[in-house]
């Protein structure tokens, strides 16, 4: 053999030794028809992540393009010393339980993925820590708002979920809120129990025709964690404040759009004296979906064009007053000839609306002396004994007008004679069979001036009508 072939061959032989020892710890790279494939990436448990069960299953993300079925060999230790991590199994499926963990322990884990050519990928060391011996986890995340799928969410959607812990800990929460490929964690610790079962995140305006991606990540304060799924939800276009809707053929309404949220409903000593037994318990209240709402109460001119007639009391027939004389059971038949979607609103919805966002006695502030009354309203004592023209008087924060004073408004509620059971999500609150009567709010032009509240509530025979029975519209998105 000549020398140039021996040390030719001596090089090849040589290569091929390093490439076959090196077989594991190749590179991500292009194999195959050039195609690349992914080192294992995003883990569960995330890495870092505390308070993990004693029996923790291990999962983690890996594809080849080329269609070759991958295998994955799972190292743990409790150390992150190079070479610590021992190896426990081999499996073909992207998952892995571990059992009989030691608590209050920091494991390190990672993968090493092959494919039926015997080439190799390993993956990052992660971490996760399990949970004290005595705790355990939050419970499951549930009833979560809004349902994963849903669509056509509004800009302003809050975000809402219950859970408890079992050892009874104080809860917090990571939120995690982002577009497709982009779930970045949008807040921590934000959130606002409700009625003992609800927790709610605001996220602020988010971004019309756009899809959105969500989780919540619950700690308990003693290591436990749990991991809610991923949800996803639509949002549509962003939507002006106010708008002029159809309300009939050529008759025409003007709206005010009132976002989602939640408020505090009813009285409370501390805001509004004098509170009447039917005002209370306060109570927290979900309004999960916002609406449009009618900026003024229907007037004179507005029904007579969908009905042919005005039913409003003889003296004050003028079409840019609000329309009277209207009983519950009349507005059934005035809804069935105007557009769909129109519809009276629940009393939870109502009260969410004139509160606009504040807490005191009225929209306006608490008001000791009732000094800015007659700014906002029309009652006994500015009224001059008979109803005005809609939008006289200021509007409330969302822009809407009237909402105390001038005509008492229908709402779709049966009446109660207090909170007691109340429905938590604003939806009206009907019985079956219904009571014997219905809720009207907002006072009247003779109202005293301490039934201006925000919280004041009156009730009728649904057939009754009188001169300072009217209504206000609202339609859903």
């Amino acid at each position: 053999m000549k020398p140039d072939n021996a040390f030719s061959i001596l090089i090849l032989l040589f290569t091929a030794f390093f490439l076959l020892s090196c077989g594991d710890n190749l590179p991500v790279g292009n194999y195959g028809e050039g195609r690349m494939w992914d080192a294992p990436s995003n883990p569960t448990p995330a890495e870092g992540a505390i308070g993990r069960l004693n029996n923790t299953k291990l999962e983690w993300h890996c594809t080849n393009p080329d269609g070759d079925s991958l295998r994955y060999s799972v190292y743990l230790g409790t150390s992150n010393r190079k070479n610590s991590l021992k190896f426990i199994e081999r499996v073909s499926v992207n998952s892995f339980m571990l059992d009989s963990l030691s608590y209050s322990r920091t494991y390190y884990w990672k993968i090493i993925v092959s494919d039926d050519h015997r080439r190799s990928v390993t993956g990052p060391v992660w971490s996760f820590r399990t949970a004290h011996e005595d705790n355990h986890p939050p419970d499951d995340i549930t009833n979560f708002k809004p349902i994963d799928g849903a669509i056509n969410q509004p800009i302003d959607r809050n975000l809402y979920w219950s859970c408890e812990d079992p050892d009874e800990n104080e809860l917090t929460f990571d939120i995690y809120l982002g577009e497709p490929d982009d779930t970045l964690p949008f807040a921590e610790d934000q959130h606002c129990r409700l009625n003992g079962e609800m927790y709610c995140f605001d996220p602020g305006p988010l971004t019309g025709n756009t899809q959105y991606y969500w989780k919540v990540i619950a700690r308990d304060g003693a290591g436990g964690v749990t991991e809610g799924l991923e949800w996803e939800f639509s949002v549509i276009d962003a939507i002006s404040i106010e708008r002029e809707f159809e309300l009939a053929d050529r008759v025409n309404i003007e709206m005010v759009w009132i976002p989602a949220g939640f408020y505090k409903m009813g009285s409370t000593s501390a805001n509004e004296p004098g509170a009447k037994a039917d005002e209370i318990p306060s109570h927290n209240v979900i309004i999960e979906n916002g609406f449009w709402m009618g900026k003024y109460e229907v007037t004179q001119s507005q029904w007579e064009d969908v009905m042919g007639s005005n039913p409003s009391y003889g003296n004050i027939l003028k079409p840019d007053h609000p329309v009277n004389q209207i009983s519950y059971n009349d507005i059934p038949a005035f809804l069935e000839s105007v557009n769909d979607g129109f519809r009276l609103p629940s009393e939870a919805e109502w009260e969410y609306a004139c509160r606009a966002g504040t807490n005191t006695r009225f929209y306006w502030g608490d008001d000791p002396f009732f000094d800015e009354n007659t700014t906002y309203a029309w009652y006994a004592g500015n009224s001059g004994d008979h109803i005005n023209a809609v939008g006289q008087k200021l509007p409330n924060a969302h822009g809407l007008f009237d909402m105390i004073g001038n005509v008492a408004e229908w709402c779709e509620d049966d009446y109660h004679d207090n909170y007691q059971g109340a429905p938590e999500y604003g939806f009206p609150w009907i019985d079956d069979p219904r009571t014997v009567y219905r809720v009207l709010r907002g006072g009247w032009w003779s109202s005293e001036a301490v039934n201006c509240q925000a919280a004041n509530r009156d009730r009728a025979f649904p057939n009754r009508r009188e001169s300072n029975y009217g209504l206000r519209l609202v339609l859903d998105l």
